[in-house]
């Protein structure tokens, strides 16, 4: 903390400004909460001044500040002032320009750093000139933090200072550093030299996506580990950039690496290997005494490694399957008392509380530590939704909301056949950007255990720090608004990228840009034609038949109707050149003029662009379920009615369903259609057959038929229901995808 004020700040440093518009607030990411600017008054250079003895802030800014921003001279007369403020909040902070005078004025060490980074935000915008102006900014949570899993794919300690770099840039300040996973042990344990040599390495690699059969792999050995002097130098490196490690060690699942060099820790005894594919695996730390001597000395290590209050140790998806049958763990529910296996995890995750809390930590967890009950001061992480959170904050605990809706930036960003194979998933940046972190159900009250968010980033799918930054980094700087408070003008926001995706670029990092993608909006109902729209589109756009050389113009907001069966082709172009593209195949079929109910609401994060978006004569991509043409269920059966005003005679139905077991996504067990008659009587039943489709990954279920004088269709949807023990999601509902409904 600052104990007085004082005068200024930097043994010579300068910064060379921008001549900038009115609306030059808007290249500063996140958006300051205000700011004003003279455009009219325009200033030369200036230099910030500090006394020898304020040489802790003077680290700061040249830990920050690019090497050609800083200037040296020797000088008594600042013309800058660093006031403190004792009656503001943490990261709170002014900056004010009048005719060549700065003043500055802060908080603490993060109200300073927050000061700087804006300014280095400006000068990166430099020119000539500082205008004359004011800004007034804090963040809104306290907690503002971004994931990396390192142990799915291995990033070295130059990528992760580069990441480090990319998160103080946009003012986050923590850093979750998933190191311990079924595919890799990333950190140097020294009472424990096996999970080095062992550990730290798996014989191969799934090629292709986790659910492509059959599965295939590279043959190459791959992994690496982090020593404990290179954990000490990242988190020297992060907390001069104001960024909090916080290290997961997973546990009591996500354990296939550590067993496969000590399998006396599990239920069998083993043998093992390294995870050498993605999802969730049977094998877990045994409740026994042996594991817990065992993480006692990890999470000393670790404890010493980190400063940070909080260790994360995990506690997803552990399936209970071995616990069950192990004679150990049996007897361990007998001894304390507890009535299950879900009581079993809460009991293991309070012996990993009582260890950590020995070294003066705190434990952080995922949204699985509810089941069996909450132990004493546990932090919750949400990520399966925001239930997790709402129950957590309710009971009093601090909670981080992570949900996958908002916040997985392993998902697809796009829903174009080029992006990089992903996951799954779809999630733009419009929707990061829209997050509202803290639920609306929660009382003012349970809202204050809400500290912030954070996104995650899984790297089973993500193999170099290109495709990371790639996929990390613009919804970053979206989340990075979120969570500074300041996302309520995408407009602006997509300003400022444009200016923020040029600074990277030439810098050769990898961004996503989608902005200029386009992303139609289809209109489709009983009484209208299909409709393409594309209301946030800044371009011209214009159509073409793929099998014809003849364009016309297409007004984004009042559309294009198409009624032909055909192929497609749409782009956005300025000054000639074409800018993205979008490819469309249009068929047409009895299905689109009938009236659609379904007995069930998809989810919201899963409902196309409505529920017509299964009726519209379009197919989704059948590579990727999400899009903007899936519906998605989570339930174990559906009943879709679909009516006609006048009789019509089918001669073929046919449904796809996505197929993604690994991803809780399964196939109908069966789906049965009535066809009935004016009266509602039935004029046939059809039990309808399934064909694996081998390009896509989903599964056509569809019969030919000869049924006429048909007013209504229904069709009946039995889904798996919950997933079985041993499976991926075992215990939870399974979800049920599809796409066109499609009846000639």
């Amino acid at each position: 903390m600052i104990g007085y004020r004082w005068s200024i700040f930097i043994l010579g440093i300068f910064f060379v400004f921008n001549t900038l518009p009115c609306d030059a607030q808007w290249a500063i990411i996140p958006r300051p909460h205000e700011i004003s600017i003279d455009s009219t008054v325009l200033r030369h250079r200036f230099q910030l001044v500090i006394e020898d003895h304020h040489q802790d802030f003077w680290k700061i800014v040249r830990t920050l500040a690019p090497q050609d921003a800083i200037h040296f001279r020797n000088g008594n007369s600042p013309n800058v002032t660093l006031l403190r403020r004792s009656d503001w909040s943490e990261g709170q902070y002014t900056i004010a320009h009048l005719n060549g005078a700065i003043q500055v004025e802060v908080f603490d060490i993060e109200s300073i750093r927050n000061a700087i980074q804006t300014l280095v935000q400006i000068w990166n915008q430099q020119d000539e000139y500082l205008p004359n102006f004011l800004l007034k900014d804090k963040p809104r949570f306290a907690y503002r933090g971004m994931h990396l899993d390192v142990s799915r794919h291995f990033f070295k300690v130059e990528e992760v200072k580069r990441y480090l770099d990319f998160l103080a840039h946009y003012k986050f300040n923590k850093f979750h550093w998933h190191l311990t996973d079924d595919q890799g042990w990333r950190i140097e344990i020294k009472a424990f030299p096996k999970l080095q040599e062992v550990s730290a390495f798996r014989n191969e690699t799934l090629i292709g996506h986790y659910n492509d059969t059959p599965v295939q792999y590279d043959g190459k050995k791959y992994g690496g580990y982090y020593s404990q002097e290179e954990i000490r130098e990242v988190v020297r490196y992060a907390t001069e950039r104001g960024i909090e490690v916080i290290p997961e060690i997973e546990m009591p699942g996500h354990a296939l690496a550590a067993l496969a060099a000590y399998p006396e820790l599990s239920c069998t005894g083993g043998p093992f290997e390294v995870g050498k594919t993605w999802g969730v695996f049977d094998d877990v730390f045994c409740t026994k005494d042996e594991t817990f001597d065992f993480l006692n000395q990890v999470l000393k290590e670790v404890s010493q490694l980190f400063p940070s209050p909080y260790i994360h140790i995990g506690g997803d998806e552990c399936p209970k399957v071995r616990w069950k049958s192990c004679s150990l763990c049996q007897a361990r529910i007998q001894q304390e008392g507890l009535q299950n296996e879900e009581q079993l995890q809460r009991y293991f995750i309070q012996r990993a509380s009582d260890i950590a809390k020995n070294y003066g930590k705190k434990i952080i967890g995922w949204d699985e530590i509810l089941e069996g009950g909450l132990v004493k001061d546990a932090t919750v992480m949400s990520w399966r939704g925001e239930q997790g959170g709402i129950e957590a904050a309710k009971l009093k605990h601090q909670v981080i909301m992570t949900p996958t809706d908002y916040c997985y930036f392993d998902y697809y960003q796009s829903e174009s056949d080029k992006e990089p194979l992903a996951i799954g998933g779809y999630l733009p940046i419009e929707r990061v950007y829209a997050w509202e972190p803290i639920p609306t159900e929660l009382s003012s009250a349970s809202q204050g255990f809400i500290l912030g968010g954070q996104g995650n980033v899984w790297t089973e799918y993500i193999q170099d720090f290109s495709q990371l930054t790639y996929m990390a980094f613009v919804r970053g700087m979206a989340l990075s608004e979120v969570l500074w408070g300041t996302n309520d003008d995408f407009g602006q926001f997509k300003h400022a990228f444009a200016k923020h995706y040029t600074y990277w670029k030439d810098r050769a990092v990898r961004v996503a840009n989608h902005f200029y993608e386009l992303k139609p909006v289809i209109s489709a109902s009983k009484l209208e034609p299909v409709k393409i729209l594309f209301p946030y589109q800044d371009f011209p756009v214009f159509m073409k038949r793929v099998d014809e050389d003849e364009e016309m113009e297409v007004s984004p907001t009042e559309g294009m109707i198409i009624s032909e069966v055909g192929e497609y082709l749409f782009f956005s172009k300025e000054e000639g050149e074409v800018l993205s593209e979008w490819t469309v195949q249009f068929r047409p079929h009895l299905g689109i003029g009938a009236e659609l109910k379904i007995n069930k609401a998809p989810h919201p994060k899963y409902a196309g662009q409505g529920i017509r978006s299964v009726l519209n004569g379009i197919s989704g991509n059948p590579l990727k379920f999400g899009g903007s043409e899936w519906l998605g269920f989570s339930a174990a059966d559906l009943e879709i009615l679909m009516s006609w005003d006048d009789e019509v005679s089918i001669s073929k139905l046919s449904i796809p369903f996505y197929d993604a077991e690994g991803q809780w996504i399964y196939t109908p067990r069966e789906v049965e259609v009535h066809f009935l008659d004016e009266q509602g009587g039935i004029l046939a039943r059809k039990k309808l057959n399934k064909a694996k489709d081998l390009v896509g990954r989903t599964t056509q279920f569809s019969a030919d038929m000869d049924v006429t004088g048909v007013r209504e269709v229904k069709i009946m949807v039995q889904g798996q229901g919950i997933i079985p023990d041993g499976q991926q999601g075992g215990g939870h509902m399974s979800w049920i995808f599809l796409d066109e409904i499609r009846i000639d």
